[in-house]
C-alpha cells in the first residue's frame, strides 16, 4: 500500500495529537493553570487587635526547649504546634506534666518508667530527627466556657468572647481561626524560608485535643487557602494533623456561620470538619486520629444516627450501621489512620485534672519518644520503634540487615514517633490495643500511664500487603521527602514489576501505577507474591527533571527509608519478603526529582 504526502501529514497529525492528549494526562496534576481560580475563603492578612486586659502571651505561639522553658523559633526546623481543648482563663497551657498526676511517687504512671519518664514532654520532641519547634497557642481566656459555644469561637467573630478576672466576659471583632493565623503569620514574616537555607525538611505538625482539633483543623484548611491563594510559602502549611478525642458533635447549630467563607453555616461539628478533612486529606495533609471515649457517639445531645446499643445482661454491644452521622464518621475514619485508645490510669486523675480531657493528649505527646518497652531493643531515629502487631512471630524486636530474609516486615503502630510517611500510608486502617499471644489476641486495657500501647491494627496480607510512597519533585537539597504542598507529581505514572518466589508463583506481575494529587503511590500485592522482588520502572518527567544524585539516597536499614528519598534512578530493585504467615507487609519507597535549570 502506497501511502500519499497528504495521508502521510495526517497520520503524522493523529500520532502527534494522541502524544499531546497522553502528555497532557500524563502531567495534568503537575502543570500550573492560565485560568483565574476563585476561592471559598476569604483570608485576612492584617494583624488582630489584641485587647489590652489579655495577657501578654495570649494568642501568641510559645516555643519550649527540652527543659520546658520558653525559647525562640528555630528557622530550620520542623514544627509541632498544640491546640488545647477547654481550659480556665486563668491557667496557662504548657507542655509539662503537672507533678501530682505524674511525679515519681503518682500511682498514674507506670513503675517501669516512673523513674525516667520527662514530665517536660518537649523533651522528646527536641530528641527527634530532625528536632522539632514546640509551640503551644495560647487562647485559654476564650477556652473558659462551654464546648459548643468555644466551637462556635472558631469561625464566628460575634460568638467570640473572652474571660478574665472577676469573670468578666468581654467581646472581639475576630474568630479564633483567624487569631491562630495572625499569630502563626507573624513566625512567617520573621522568619521567611528559602531553599537556599539548606534545609532538609520543615514538618509542620497541629496537635488538636477535644474542641482544639476542630481548631486545628480549621487553621489548617485557613493556612492552605492563605498558600493556595499565594499570601504565604508553602513551608509554613500543615502536613500532619493529629487529632486526640475530637469534638465530633452532631447537634445541629444552624446559628454559627463561618466569617471567612462565603453563605456557610457551620450545621454540625461533624458534619463540617468531614467536609474539611475529606478536602485537606486529598490534597496532601495527613491524619491521625486517636479516640480514648468508647461512647463517643452518645456522648451529645443527640445519639449519632445509625447506632444502636444492644444490651445483653450486663454487656453491651454497638451496632455501627448506615446511617447519616455513623456514615460522615467512617468518611473521617477513611481518610485518618484511627486508633481507639483504651486505658483506666485516667480514673486515678484529680477531679480538677479531669476536666481538661487530656489523657490521650499526654500519651500522644509523651509517645515522641517512643515504645518504653523493654523488650525492644531496636533503635530508630535514637528511640525504640512503636510496632503494629508487637508480639507477633513477624515482627522482630532486633536490628534488621538487608541480609536477613524471614521475620521482618515494616509494621508501625500510631505515635507521635511513627513518621509522618508511614502514618499516610496507613490512611483507612483502623488500630485498637491488643495483646498478640500464641492463640491470637485478646483486649489490651492500659492501666497505667506508659507510652507501649501494644497497638494491632487491621491490616492483614490481603488489605496491608503493599508498596507505597511519593513521588515528588523539590528545591530542597536533602534525603527527607519534601512533603509541602505542590510538591507531589500528581498523575504520575508509572510501572511496577513483580517477580514471585518460585515456592509460591512462577508469573511475573506488571502494575501500573499513578500518583495521587499528593504524589502519593500505592500498589497493592497478592498472594501469588508473598515473597517476591519489586522492580520500580520510573521515568523523568520531563529532560529538565533529574533524580537525585547518590550522595543524597538513603539505602540500607529498611527501618530509616520510611521517610526519605530511596530511588536514585530507574529501575531500582527491592525485595520483599511477606509470607502467608507473616500477617502483612508494607514497603515505602520514596522518589525525589529536582528541576536543572
Amino acid at each position: 500500500m502506497v501511502i500519499t504526502c497528504g495521508e502521510m501529514r495526517k497520520l503524522l497529525f493523529i500520532i502527534l495529537f494522541f502524544i499531546f492528549l497522553f502528555s497532557t494526562a500524563f502531567f495534568s496534576g503537575c502543570k500550573p493553570t492560565d485560568e483565574a481560580e476563585t476561592f471559598d475563603l476569604d483570608i485576612d492578612l492584617a494583624s488582630i487587635q489584641k485587647p489590652v486586659d489579655l495577657p501578654e502571651y495570649s494568642l501568641e505561639i510559645e516555643w519550649f526547649d527540652s527543659n520546658g522553658d520558653t525559647t525562640s523559633f528555630v528557622r530550620n526546623k520542623p514544627v509541632m504546634i498544640l491546640f488545647n481543648g477547654y481550659s480556665e482563663f486563668s491557667r496557662k497551657e504548657s507542655l509539662t506534666l503537672p507533678e501530682d498526676i505524674y511525679g515519681p511517687s503518682s500511682p498514674v504512671v507506670s513503675s517501669g518508667i516512673s523513674a525516667n519518664l520527662k514530665r517536660d514532654l518537649s523533651y522528646y520532641w527536641r530528641k527527634l530527627v530532625p528536632q522539632f519547634n514546640v509551640g503551644v497557642f495560647h487562647y485559654e481566656n476564650f477556652a473558659d466556657d462551654a464546648t459548643n459555644i468555644l466551637n462556635s469561637k472558631i469561625y464566628q467573630s460575634s460568638a467570640c468572647s473572652y474571660k478574665t478576672d472577676g469573670d468578666v466576659i468581654s467581646s472581639v471583632e475576630f474568630n479564633l481561626t483567624e487569631a491562630f493565623f495572625s499569630a502563626w503569620k507573624k513566625v512567617i514574616d520573621q522568619n521567611l524560608l528559602t531553599g537556599s537555607d539548606g534545609m532538609s525538611i520543615l514538618e509542620v505538625r497541629f496537635i488538636g485535643n477535644s474542641v482544639g482539633a476542630n481548631l486545628a483543623i480549621s487553621c489548617a484548611d485557613y493556612i492552605f487557602a492563605a498558600y493556595e491563594q499565594n499570601l504565604i510559602p508553602s513551608f509554613y502549611v500543615p502536613n500532619r494533623l493529629t487529632l486526640t478525642n475530637p469534638w465530633f458533635s452532631n447537634d445541629v447549630d444552624s446559628l454559627t456561620t463561618v466569617d471567612f467563607r462565603k453563605d456557610v453555616s457551620i450545621n454540625s461539628a461533624l458534619k463540617y470538619n468531614e467536609q474539611r478533612i475529606r478536602e485537606l486529606a486529598q490534597k496532601g495533609v495527613v491524619f491521625e486520629i486517636i479516640e480514648g471515649d468508647p461512647y463517643f457517639y452518645s456522648s451529645y445531645s443527640n445519639k449519632y444516627d445509625g447506632c444502636t446499643e444492644l444490651i445483653f445482661g450486663e454487656n453491651t454491644k454497638l451496632v455501627w450501621e448506615d446511617g447519616e452521622d455513623t456514615d460522615l464518621y467512617d468518611s473521617i475514619k477513611s481518610n485518618s489512620a484511627y486508633l481507639t485508645f483504651t486505658e483506666t490510669f485516667s480514673t486515678q486523675y484529680s477531679d480538677s485534672y479531669k476536666k481538661y480531657d487530656r489523657a490521650i493528649l499526654d500519651w500522644y505527646l509523651y509517645s515522641a519518644g517512643g515504645s518504653d518497652s523493654s523488650s525492644i531493643t531496636t533503635l530508630r531515629a535514637g528511640f525504640k520503634p512503636v510496632y503494629d502487631s508487637w508480639g507477633h512471630p513477624s515482627v522482630t524486636h532486633n536490628s534488621y540487615t538487608e541480609s536477613t530474609t524471614n521475620g521482618y516486615s515494616m509494621k508501625y503502630g500510631i505515635s507521635a514517633w511513627t513518621p509522618t510517611t508511614y502514618i499516610r500510608a496507613v490512611r483507612g486502617v483502623e488500630y485498637t490495643m491488643k495483646i498478640y499471644n500464641s492463640a491470637g489476641s485478646t483486649d489490651n486495657v492500659m492501666t497505667k500511664f506508659q507510652s507501649e500501647a501494644r497497638q494491632m491494627s487491621n491490616m492483614t496480607m490481603v488489605n496491608g500487603f503493599f508498596i507505597c510512597g511519593y513521588i515528588y519533585q523539590s528545591d530542597i537539597s536533602g534525603s527527607f521527602v519534601d512533603l509541602r504542598p505542590g510538591k507531589g507529581l500528581s498523575s504520575y505514572t508509572f510501572g511496577i514489576v513483580a517477580t514471585p518466589d518460585e515456592e509460591y508463583s512462577t508469573t511475573e506481575q506488571i502494575f501500573t501505577v499513578k500518583t495521587e494529587e499528593d504524589g502519593f503511590y500505592k500498589c497493592m500485592l497478592n498472594e501469588d507474591l508473598y515473597a517476591c522482588n519489586i522492580r520500580i520502572n520510573l521515568v523523568a518527567p520531563s529532560p529538565t527533571h533529574q533524580f537525585y544524585p547518590e550522595e543524597e539516597i538513603k539505602t540500607g536499614n529498611v527501618w530509616e527509608l520510611s521517610d526519605v528519598n530511596s530511588i536514585g534512578r530507574d529501575g531500582i530493585s527491592a525485595t520483599m519478603y511477606g509470607t502467608e504467615n507473616s500477617n502483612f507487609y508494607i514497603m515505602i519507597r520514596n522518589c525525589g526529582f529536582f528541576i536543572q535549570e
